[in-house]
C-alpha cells in the first residue's frame, strides 16, 4: 500500500485515546488506510471501533511495550510502517481537517515535523549546539534508504541514552538521527501539530491539535471559530484572535483583540 496512517497506543488508556482520534481522522479522510501498532488486539473485541460498517484499524501490527522505558516501543514501530508513505499520529491528536496534502511533500522530501514547542536536552551534532528538534506528534515519512538508516539509527540512539535514563524522551534523539544521517526533511506548520498544554500561534485553520485533557480536545473545534493570526494560551485556555488580518480572508474590518474561552 502507498499511504497510511500509524498509530501507536500501549495499553486501554491509550487505545481509547487512539480510537478517540481515529474518529476523527475517518470523518475527514474516510478512505485512508489505517494501522495500530498496539500490545494487546483491543479493537478485535470493541464494537465502538466499527463505524458504519467500517473498522476505523485496517490492520493491527502488536508490539511489545517496556513500561520501564516507554518511549522504546515508539524507536522501534517507525520502521515497520507498513505503507511508502506514513503519517504517523500520536494518539492524543485530534483531525479537524483533511491533511493529505502532506503526502505529496514525501514526493521531496524524506520526512517532515513541526518544530518542538516545548524542548527537552539539547543533542549536538559534532561542536553545534544551536539545533532545534522536531516533534513528532504529527511525522511524516516515506520508505527509503536513509530513512532506514535513520531508524535504526534511532533504535541504537535510544537504546544508550535509556540505559542511563529509562525515561528519557524520543523526539531529541528522532531529531538528531535525521540530521547526522542526512534525511531530507522539511518543517510543517505549526497548524498541522498545535500543542494545546503549550502556548502555541495559528494562522488558517489548525489541523491536527494535540491535548492529554479530553475536555480540550473536545472543544478543538473552536480553534478554527476564526482564520485570523491567534494565539492560544493554555493556562487559562482562551484563544487570542488578532481580527485586523481577517482581510485575508474576505473580511475587510478593523483591527481588534478578541479573547475567547475555549473550555
Amino acid at each position: 500500500m502507498n499511504e497510511g496512517i500509524l498509530y501507536l497506543a500501549c495499553g486501554f488508556t491509550y487505545y481509547e485515546q487512539a480510537l478517540y482520534s481515529v474518529k476523527s481522522l475517518r470523518r475527514h479522510m474516510p478512505d485512508i488506510n489505517v494501522t495500530l501498532a498496539c500490545d494487546y488486539d483491543y479493537a478485535s473485541n470493541d464494537p465502538s471501533s466499527i463505524v458504519n460498517g467500517r473498522p476505523c484499524f485496517d490492520q493491527f501490527i502488536h508490539i511489545d511495550h517496556d513500561s520501564e522505558r516507554p518511549y522504546r516501543s515508539k524507536s522501534r514501530i517507525m520502521s515497520r510502517s507498513p505503507y511508502e508513505k506514513t503519517i504517523y499520529l500520536d494518539c492524543d491528536t485530534v483531525v479537524l481537517d483533511n491533511f493529505s496534502e502532506i503526502f505529496k511533500c514525501l514526493d521531496i522530501f524524506d520526512c517532515g515535523a513541526s518544530l518542538n514547542v516545548h524542548r527537552g536536552p539539547v543533542y549536538k551534532y559534532g561542536d553545534i549546539q544551536c539545533l532545534a528538534t522536531f516533534n513528532s506528534s504529527t511525522f511524516a515519512y516515506r520508505k527509503s534508504d536513509v530513512m532506514g538508516r535513520v531508524f535504526a539509527d534511532f533504535q541504537e540512539q535510544f537504546d544508550a541514552a535509556a540505559s542511563e535514563n529509562p525515561r528519557v524522551g524520543d523526539q531529541e534523539i528522532l531529531s538528531y538521527c535525521i540530521i547526522r544521517n542526512g534525511a531530507k526533511f522539511w518543517v510543517l506548520p505549526e497548524e498541522y501539530n498545535f500543542h494545546l498544554m503549550h502556548m502555541g500561534r495559528a494562522f488558517g485553520g489548525i489541523k491536527i491539535p494535540t491535548s492529554h485533557e479530553q475536555s480540550a480536545k473536545d472543544a478543538a473545534a473552536a480553534l478554527n471559530s476564526s482564520l485570523a493570526e491567534r494565539v492560544w494560551v493554555p493556562l487559562d485556555q482562551t484563544l487570542i484572535v488578532d481580527t485586523y488580518f481577517d482581510v485575508y480572508f474576505g473580511k475587510a474590518i478593523d483591527r481588534n483583540i478578541v479573547k475567547t474561552k475555549i473550555v
